[in-house]
């Protein structure tokens, strides 16, 4: 099967320009058939313009747009299907780079972005994120599942780079971002984030505990108001706080901006004292076909089997590891309903809509 994919980039009415000149025009993606791929292929397919729209599919708002709370936390933490009908665009890249590599290599994606030096770096960085980290989360069904991990270390790899570079010039450092508003800044800043709360790995989650504090005094000293976490008055974090906590957000409140920073950073927080108690996330090992150990179980049991693969879904990913092999990302009902979203000729046409009042 061949598909041939193209952006529609238009609208006279425009929320905000992607680069100069791309207004109307067509941007055709490779034609590819189903099976190996080179890695050609790939950097015919992650594009600065794919990692463009990967950002503003999660950030949809203007860098000068003063983002309130309460969109902050309706965005991120609604169950609406903006975000991963956005976003589906990433699924022939993703396919493209797992068929190309294979689960048992960990490709380098430092050659998808420009210099660090580059003014468009700080973007496609954070794009590259939404496709690495936030993507295959919401785009990935059934058996496609297994490959979450896989991109998860892609993109832990790609953090070892950016830990590596001088402050300054990391992706979301404040100066990188220096024409946005700060709420702006907070919001890709806390997200960038989000690939080391997904780590298994209690050094890593020390990372993401250290970023976050760092955000969380910044934050403190723009709005003058201290986070519950300091003086007691936020409930002490344990292995089930982050399942509880995500489950019962209260969308309908009065979300202030400093306070939305909180949440969100108290959800990152979150994750590091299920890594502490067990090593990893036990609503993983379904989908990488782990057998859970006695108090993972328990703790399987006392989230309601929060976020867990199926049972037939686990038992394929058993089947797969007995056999040696990994089922090619595709076979699981992502392809068929990515397609879908994309149109019967399978191409995608998004229109960026830039008027204040309009959302993607």
């Amino acid at each position: 099967m061949q598909a041939n994919f193209h952006v529609q980039l238009s609208g006279s009415h425009t929320r905000r320009n992607l680069t100069p000149n791309l207004e109307s025009k067509i941007i055709h993606w490779p034609t590819y058939k189903a099976g190996k791929f080179a890695m050609q292929d790939v950097h015919a397919i992650i594009t600065p313009l794919l990692l463009q729209q990967m950002c503003r599919a999660r950030i949809t708002w203007p860098p000068t747009h003063h983002i309130s709370g309460k969109e902050w936390i309706t965005d991120f933490f609604s169950d609406d299907s903006r975000f991963s009908n956005a976003v589906t665009g990433a699924w022939p890249a993703l396919k493209v780079l797992s068929h190309a590599c294979g689960p048992d290599t960990v490709p380098d994606v430092r050659g998808f972005l420009p210099s660090p030096e580059d003014p468009g770096f700080p973007e496609q960085a954070f794009g590259m994120h939404v496709l690495l980290d936030q993507a295959p989360r919401v785009l990935f069904k059934g058996i496609d599942g297994r490959w979450t991990s896989w991109f998860d270390r892609t993109s832990r790899k790609l953090y070892g780079y950016y830990y590596g570079l001088p402050e300054r010039q990391r992706p979301w450092a404040r100066d990188a971002w220096a024409g946005s508003t700060f709420e702006y800044w907070t919001c890709i800043a806390s997200e960038f984030n989000a690939t080391m709360a997904h780590q298994e790995s209690r050094g890593d989650q020390q990372l993401s505990a250290s970023r976050i504090e760092q955000l969380r005094r910044v934050v403190e000293d723009f709005s003058g108001r201290c986070d519950p976490v300091r003086d007691g008055s936020s409930p002490p974090l344990d292995e089930y706080s982050m399942i509880d906590i995500v489950s019962h957000i209260d969308l309908d409140q009065d979300w202030s901006f400093h306070k939305a920073a909180f949440f969100s950073f108290l959800v990152d927080d979150a994750h590091k004292p299920i890594i502490d108690r067990f090593g990893r996330y036990p609503y993983r090992n379904a989908i990488e076909g782990r057998e859970s150990t006695t108090d993972e179980l328990k703790w399987i049991r006392k989230t309601g089997h929060f976020a867990e693969a199926e049972p037939e879904v686990a038992k394929r990913v058993r089947q797969d590891m007995a056999a040696g092999t990994w089922t090619p990302l595709g076979e699981g009902a992502t392809e068929r309903d990515a397609l879908e979203n994309i149109s019967p000729d399978m191409s995608l046409s998004i229109a960026i809509r830039t008027e204040p009042a309009q959302r993607l």
